[in-house]
């Protein structure tokens, strides 16, 4: 599966978080440093979902052009990334 993070870039790092994974969320300070980070919290994330016997949530279909004219959406930026870390994520979209 995969799912969608949204990157934000803040005054001296960068946040991302999943619409499709609520409480899954990294900080970095690039872009690619959040996504790794996102990645192993996405990891953990899930892994602790299954083991609680939960089951793990839906992938969403995502469009970001649904998103272009709402101001709230306009500093973000969209990957897609693996639930497995054993591939590497889609690189972010300006």
């Amino acid at each position: 599966m995969k799912y969608v993070i949204i990157l934000e870039p803040g005054d001296t790092n960068w946040g991302a978080f999943s619409p499709d994974v609520p409480g899954c969320v990294s900080t970095g300070s690039t872009p690619q440093e959040t996504i790794s980070n996102f990645l192993d919290a996405l990891e953990f994330h899930l892994d602790s979902l299954q083991e609680q016997g939960e089951s793990l949530p839906p992938e969403h279909v995502f469009d970001e052009d649904d998103y272009a004219d709402d101001s709230e959406y306009v500093r973000y930026r969209f990957a897609s990334v693996p639930a497995s870390t054993d591939s590497p994520p889609v690189a972010p979209t300006a």
